[in-house]
């Protein structure tokens, strides 16, 4: 007997279905204050939707999805978009006026990162858990967020990038290193967090940096809650 991929019901393209629409809900109700082609970014959107549903209904196996035609299609039109919008923010130097803007410019590039590494996700198992990025971070700076005696800003790196992470977790301090999942921003006491922690206790400090193979089952099942969280609201 034959076994195929519920592709319809798969979190990882799930998840990507949220991406997309993320980007759209921006961009078709011009949230983000700057001129740009919003035109062609729709139209490139379409293209983006009109393939992802190809992937979404195909019942395909992984492997056959990371070669498709599919998402090839997918990956072109975003890729066009991307370079469309971030040449406009760059010719304008468009700068984010306020908390609002922030969130919407850093929900536009976890939507970019979201589907630029749909391909290497599907290499991990399909537990809704790997439908995110799950990276290790070192804290470098902590912060108390004004008008709140619960939340700490960390300010994180994972070896290639910084991270914004706000958490009620206490004990955090400069130096700890966590595994964060790559989630849709938040907005709290005009402060975006852009990831969250999935654990309490901290790692060991010679853990690498960067992309967690085999996370520990505390941020697994963190991870999979977090995403179930995603999905829900994708069916």
């Amino acid at each position: 007997m034959v076994y195929f991929l519920d592709t319809a019901k798969d979190a990882r393209i799930l998840v990507l279905e949220d991406a997309l629409r993320r980007l759209q809900n921006i961009f078709s109700k011009r949230l983000l204050r700057f001129q740009v082609d919003y035109k062609r970014l729709l139209e490139l959107y379409d293209q983006a939707k009109e393939a992802y549903y190809g992937i979404k209904y195909s019942y395909h196996e992984p492997e056959e999805i990371k070669s498709s035609q599919s998402l090839e299609a997918l990956v072109s039109a975003i890729r066009q978009f991307e370079d469309i919008y971030r040449t406009a923010v760059e010719e304008r130097a468009f700068k984010p006026e306020n908390t609002s803007q922030k969130r919407l410019i850093a929900e536009t590039e976890y939507a970019f990162r979201t589907i630029f590494g749909f391909r290497n996700r599907l290499r991990y198992p399909s537990d809704p858990a790997f439908a995110i990025d799950i990276l290790c971070v070192e804290i470098t700076k902590i912060s108390r967020v004004e008008e709140s005696d619960t939340l700490t800003a960390c300010r994180c790196s994972d070896g290639g990038r910084i991270w914004e992470v706000l958490t009620n977790i206490v004990s955090m301090d400069s130096g700890l290193k966590m595994a964060i999942g790559v989630l849709p921003p938040t907005e709290l006491m005009n402060r975006v967090s852009e990831a969250m922690f999935l654990h309490k206790s901290p790692f060991s400090e010679d853990t690498p940096l960067g992309r967690l193979e085999n996370p520990p089952d505390e941020v697994l099942d963190q991870a999979r809650a977090q995403v179930l969280n995603i999905t829900k609201k994708v069916k």
